[in-house]
């Protein structure tokens, strides 16, 4: 049996905590761990960036894609970025500024950072393009 399946059978089997409450089921994804409920209420607050996606037919064998604004892409990377500290999203943030900041609406990007309260994060990013 893998450390992993033991891991999971040792969280299932334990017992509910003295107040009778349920303890909330975390889900880790290498750096990132967070609650069901964090997870969804992350994924609701993306749902209207969704709408902005275009879809792209590049023919066969590829087909049919989304394809994300890159103003959209940066708010991915930084909410990501604040979830799991991985330089990697602040790199591509970092790369997007760079080849495409005169073609960028900041205005959508800083309103939307501060609804997902990441303004701070938004913040930094400018000051980390050279």
């Amino acid at each position: 049996m893998s450390p992993r399946t033991k891991h999971a059978q040792r969280r299932a089997t334990r017992r509910p905590p003295a107040s009778g409450r349920k303890p909330a089921e975390r889900i880790s994804a290498g750096d990132v761990s967070m609650t069901v409920d964090e997870l969804q209420t992350f994924h609701r607050q993306c749902q209207p960036l969704f709408q902005r996606r275009e879809q792209v037919d590049y023919g066969p064998p590829i087909g049919k894609i989304y394809i994300y604004s890159p103003e959209d892409l940066i708010l991915y990377k930084l909410m990501y970025f604040g979830l799991s500290q991985q330089s990697k999203h602040s790199r591509d943030v970092a790369a997007i500024l760079k080849s495409k900041k005169n073609e960028l609406d900041m205005g959508y990007i800083e309103q939307w950072a501060s609804r997902l309260e990441l303004s701070s994060l938004w913040k930094e990013m400018p000051d980390n393009v050279s």
